[in-house]
């Protein structure tokens, strides 16, 4: 596991056939390792890759932030640097999860973006959002996201006037086991306004997700291709 930090939460003994969550947090730097010609990053139990329009990509080396290097608007972000959602410029992050792992949470600052696009999703995560959003006004915003079941898709916007600053926001998933198993693609468009982007600050999964008949094999299976891709 390198040097990623495990949270330990116990599930309630209430629950028949549960098992304790074990929460593991990836910094940028634990992911890029400092370096940018890293393309892809593997601990056993997720696989990260960039990619610009589906093809391979690398990451950059900040340790704050997680973006694509020397690509787009900006290396310390995941950006599309124009209004054309499907013109094969879009920066990707591609996250494929063992069997037993899936997302729980991801963070970022300095952000705005009028789609944020994760997809693959094997039912929907129960998203929701935590961290300081709040605009200059003093207003709180209505953050909302929205799960597509017919494409695994889960989608939401990220103004600017609450998402372009220091402090960290998050999106939590309720539901690891969506993502278990799963390759979980992640993009950023706007069709109003160029430069779209996401800076992600920490990223966080469940490496104890109980996995149902045969999805370990088809998640392993899943795993090796991926590493024989690379």
């Amino acid at each position: 596991m390198g040097n990623a930090k495990l949270i330990v939460i116990a599930v309630s003994a209430g629950l028949a056939g549960s098992a304790a969550a074990s929460i593991v947090t990836l910094t940028p730097d634990q992911i890029n390792g400092g370096d940018s010609s890293t393309a892809a990053y593997d601990n056993g139990d997720v696989i990260m890759r960039a990619l610009i329009g589906g093809s391979t990509a690398t990451f950059n080396a900040n340790a704050a932030r997680l973006g694509i290097d020397d690509q787009g608007t900006n290396a310390n972000a995941f950006n599309d640097p124009d209004t054309d959602p499907n013109n094969g410029n879009e920066e990707m992050l591609e996250m494929a999860f063992s069997a037993n792992a899936g997302l729980t949470q991801m963070s970022w600052d300095f952000s705005r973006a009028a789609n944020v696009e994760i997809s693959g999703f094997l039912a929907d995560p129960g998203a929701s959002f935590s961290g300081q959003f709040q605009d200059p006004n003093g207003v709180e915003p209505d953050l909302n996201a929205i799960y597509d079941a017919l494409t695994g898709t889960l989608s939401f916007a990220l103004p600017f006037n609450i998402a372009f600053g220091n402090n960290d926001g998050f999106l939590d998933l309720a539901n690891a086991a969506a993502s278990a198993g799963a390759t979980l693609t992640l993009k950023v468009t706007d069709t109003d306004q160029a430069g779209a982007q996401l800076a992600i600050t920490s990223i966080s999964y469940d490496n104890n997700v109980p996995a149902p008949a045969g999805a370990a094999l088809l998640a392993g299976a899943g795993l090796a291709a991926m590493r024989r891709r690379r």
